[in-house]
Order: structure tokens, then sequence, then C-alpha cells
């Protein structure tokens, strides 16, 4: 938690605990309750020129400003980075900020020979609307969406990569629309648990005072275990099929305080619970599972090396290639 931050705990609590001597103690508790902050401590302010310092030419390939379409009329702006012929696009959702302090993400994928399509939620940069936690799911299926439909990519080319708060909106779009594999880099639970890590007296509050809906890597890791027992046995073969081919990678930092490590290993051990196969970790040389968790033991959010990332982007290419040539091979 950075100093401010600190600060503002330190006085909100100040500010509560002294309401307790009068009357104002309800309306003081509405007031400093996570949904009412959420629009000065989640979601970022609308900046001028938010992306002249982005490098459109990182590797020699041309970066594409974009404009993703939304139902509701507005658009998000994004980078579009084609590679030729490329095998796959990753789609990312970046985290919390603007898009120009992360367009590292994509660089890192561009180094893989995959194309990269990174954009800015609601609210943020030169995007239309407001910043909600519904527009921000609703944001990555935009995204997805724009990519089948404008760039003509297959559903079994897309790589959805999220970082930091862009974890669950990447899950969730892993979780609505079909995508070839799903990568994680510090990922959370839940958005509302990663708040109260983060600010304590958060844990005052019910659910229902949080930014609704939650946002959550958690329902894409138990899927499986949500399908209903009507249908099964014809869940059973199509998920057999399927998530053989869909390679999941989770990064995150052993010593991350911002988002703590033990969000990554509730999402493993859900993981492990619904699939029948063990997960790969980060000391394993073969990969025999659809999960792979890596945790980097001295590192903290964010501050590893972006070529972890592309490493873990060339273990999914590889993964799905071969999976091609087995599925070749049966036939």
């Amino acid at each position: 938690m950075t100093k401010s931050k600190k600060i503002f705990v330190c006085f909100s609590v100040t500010l509560i605990a002294s309401a307790l001597l009068g009357t104002p103690l309800v309306a003081l508790y509405l007031a400093l309750s996570p949904k009412e902050l959420a629009p000065y401590l989640l979601f970022p302010q609308k900046i001028t020129n938010a992306y002249k310092n982005i490098f459109l030419k990182p590797y020699g390939v041309a970066g594409e400003k974009v404009n993703v379409p939304l139902a509701n009329g507005g658009h998000l702006c994004g980078f579009y980075f084609p590679r030729p012929h490329a095998p796959y696009t990753v789609l990312i959702s970046h985290g919390q900020g603007q898009m120009e302090q992360q367009i590292g993400l994509a660089h890192a994928a561009l180094v893989s020979n995959l194309n990269v399509l990174i954009y800015d939620y609601e609210g943020y940069g030169e995007s239309t609307g407001k910043a909600t936690t519904s527009n921000l799911l609703n944001d990555g299926i935009a995204a997805y969406d724009y990519l089948i439909e404008k760039k003509k990519a297959k559903a079994n080319q897309i790589i959805a990569m999220g970082s930091s708060m862009g974890t669950g909106i990447a899950a969730n779009t892993a979780l609505n629309r079909d995508c070839a594999a799903l990568l994680l880099v510090a990922p959370y639970n839940s958005l509302a648990q990663a708040a109260c890590d983060n600010i304590n007296y958060f844990k005052l509050y019910p659910s229902f005072l949080f930014p609704q809906p939650d946002i959550s890597c958690m329902p894409f890791m138990v899927k499986d275990k949500q399908r209903s027992d009507a249908s099964a046995a014809n869940a059973a073969v199509q998920t057999a099929s399927s998530s053989a081919a869909q390679p999941v990678v989770i990064i995150h930092g052993a010593l991350d305080q911002r988002i703590p490590v033990t969000h990554s290993r509730q999402l493993v051990a859900a993981y492990k619970e619904t699939h029948p196969t063990k997960v790969q970790s980060s000391t394993q040389s073969k990969d025999d599972s659809n999960l792979r968790y890596v945790e980097l033991p001295n590192c903290h959010h964010g501050d590893f090396s972006l070529n972890i990332i592309t490493d873990e982007l060339n273990g999914i290419v590889a993964r799905l290639e071969a999976s091609k040539k087995t599925l070749l091979s049966k036939k």
C-alpha cells in the first residue's frame, strides 16, 4: 500500500471512529463504502493526450490505432499490432491505470511473433463511457468480438491475457467466449477480496456495498463444476474435447503485497478440484496438465521481467501447435 493510501485509510478510520459518538454514523459509513469510493480508488481519471508516449513500431511492427464499437454506441480505444503469418492473436486486458503505462505487455507478446490487441476500458484513456465493474466485463467481450468480426480472427486463434485488475476481465472473456488459451499475470480470486487486502477497513462492509457485479477469476477455474447435473453426460464429452486444447497459465510473485499470492494459490486449488489432471508447477520440465502455475519467489507485483511473459506465451503456442498435430494424426 502506498503512503497516500495509508494516510487515506487512517483518515477514513478516524472519521468512522468519531462518527460513533454522533448521529451521522450511517451516512458516513455509507459514504466511505467500497462502492462509493470505487470511482476514486479503482478507476483512473480521464487524461489528455493519453497515448502520446506509446511507441507504435516496436520490433518493426506498425501499430494501428483502432476503435472497438460498443453496444451503447460508444467505443473502446486500443492498438492492434499485426505480425505477418502470426498463428495466434493475444487479447490483452491490462491492469489498473492507463494503457500507456502498460504497453510493455503488448511488446512481450510481439516478441513471440503474435498479433496483439491491447485496449482501454470505458472511462480509461481515450475510450468513451464510464468505468464500472459491469462495463469492464462487457468491454472484454466487445474487444474479443471485434477481433472476430473486424480482424477475422478465429476463436481457436485468440489467447486471452490479463494482468492484475485485467485478469478477472480476461477470465470472464474466456468463460463466455471460446479462446485458444488463457494467461493470467498476478490474478485475484475476487476483486472485492483484493480491495479488502489493500484497505483493511473494507472488511467491515457487506458484499452489496462493494461495486457490483464483482469481478473474479474463480468462475472460469470452476466452470466444469458449475455445469448442471441434467447435462453432465454431454458436458463431460464436450469438456474433455475442448479443455484438452486450452492451456491456462498463471504467473504470480510470491512477495506480491497488492494482490497476495494466496489468490493464485486458491485459484489453482479450485482448478485441481474440478479437473482430474494434476497442475504443472514452474519446477516441472514436462507439461502434462492444462494448467501451468508459475510462482516467482523473489518478485513483487509486476516487477518481474517481461521475458517471463514472452516465455510463457511461447510455451502456450508450442502446446497449441502440438495439440493440432495430435488431432491431425488421429484423423
